[in-house]
């Protein structure tokens, strides 16, 4: 159960992991995304507040008075502050002198501007030697762009809050997930404990203890099979003690009979044998069942019966003469027997020792045999004598008391 456990466990820990990365990528991205999207918005604003204040210079001091403007404002602002004429040349600089500053004509988010109403990018300043998120708005005389305003903050400063956030963002999901990992293994342990008592319950089931059952507190699919296997094990131990209690009936009428016993599968294997049918062969105390018919049975008659019996459809019977446990007259009736599926099994052989039988009769035959020879002379010769009377000499009055005396003794 340890190995269930443990692919739930990590099964559980893979599935966290994904969702809390997943979720941690998708806020981190959206939350960029709306930072950059939030600042923007501000630094718009600023840009505007800027295009105001520049508006309200004369256009004759303009070029004059744009630069202070920028500087002044940038530093309140924090922000690095550009004005930039339509052609490109630039007015004004918070952070620099406009006069040794390049043509802005060409900058991404001026181009926008102009053309747009609104540019932002993300670049590398050549002048401030950074990188730079700028936001550029236009700044429009009679419905007619005259030129840009541009609002500047360094990209570490954008980095830097974001960090914070994902470093917040991080710890927060760090947390949910050993949370979760807690709880999941909570969770695993609760699912695999129930499993773990109806395995080592198996288990003794299974080494004999018919009479072990689990202990079922739930009414979930575990309680369900809890209950089964609890069924299941009542019935088997129902079964058992039937079948035990029908193979010493068997048993007790196979070691109360005098007659032996042996059956035989259809594979030569022993199936069973009675304690008279050792005995009759010599071998009373060893174990013969499930070995195979040569190394059991060793007198080759008997092993020749039942080979030929296993290939005969009907009733076998002969005698046979034993003398591997001294002389023994063996009565041999074999039957087939088989299955619910009247597929042959195997056969069964009954064994009867009529040795004091074949004996009685041998004496009873030796005794006739005995007093008809005993009886055959007299009889002969009385019946020669009376021959010899009816012949004539019946009325010899000198040899008829001899012949009567003769036939009386």
């Amino acid at each position: 159960m340890k190995r269930l456990a443990s692919t739930l466990y990590v099964s559980y820990v893979a599935v966290i992991v994904i969702c809390v990365s997943a979720a941690a990528i998708y806020a981190g991205v959206s939350l960029k995304k709306n930072f950059l999207k939030e600042l923007s918005s501000d630094m718009r604003v600023r840009a505007q507040l800027v295009r105001e204040r520049f508006l309200l210079i004369p256009n004759e001091a303009r070029a004059e008075e744009c630069d202070s403007l920028c500087k002044k404002l940038g530093k309140a602002a924090a922000a690095r502050i550009t004005i930039i004429d339509r052609g490109g040349v630039v007015w004004g600089d918070s952070f620099a002198d406009p006069a040794k500053m390049d043509n802005h004509g060409s900058r991404p988010e001026v181009v926008s501007a102009l053309e747009t109403g609104f540019g932002r990018s993300i670049r590398f300043s050549k002048t401030l030697r950074k990188m730079m998120l700028y936001v550029a708005i236009p700044v429009l005389s009679t419905d007619r762009a005259i030129g840009v305003v541009r609002v500047a903050v360094p990209e570490d400063k954008v980095t830097g809050h974001l960090y914070r956030i994902y470093t917040a963002l991080v710890v927060g999901a760090a947390i949910a997930a050993a949370l979760a990992l807690v709880v999941g293994g909570l969770i695993a342990r609760a699912i695999v404990r129930p499993l773990e008592e109806l395995g080592r319950a198996a288990r003794r089931f299974g080494r004999g203890e018919s009479d072990v059952r689990v202990d079922v507190s739930s009414n979930d699919e575990i309680g369900t099979l809890a209950r089964t296997f609890n069924e299941m094990a009542a019935r088997l131990q129902a079964n058992i003690d039937a079948l035990a209690a029908e193979r010493n009936e068997r048993d007790a009428i196979l070691a109360s009979m005098k007659e032996g016993l042996i059956t035989v599968h259809a594979s030569g294997k022993v199936l069973q044998v009675n304690d008279a049918f050792k005995e009759m062969l010599g071998v009373k105390g060893k174990k013969l069942e499930g070995k195979m018919l040569v190394e059991t049975v060793r007198s080759a008659g008997l092993a020749e019966f039942i080979k030929d019996a296993q290939a005969a459809a009907d009733l076998m019977t002969t005698e046979l003469v034993l003398h591997e446990a001294g002389r023994r007259v063996l009565s041999l009736h074999a039957v087939p027997f088989t299955g619910s599926d009247g597929a042959r099994i195997g056969t069964l052989v009954v064994v009867r020792d009529v040795t004091k039988m074949r004996e009685l009769e041998e004496v009873r035959r030796s005794f006739v045999a005995n007093v008809s020879h005993e009886l055959k002379t007299p009889i002969t010769l009385i019946k020669g004598y009376v021959e010899t009377l009816l012949d004539g000499a019946l009325h010899d009055t000198k040899r008829l008391p001899e012949f009567l005396a003769t036939v009386k003794d």
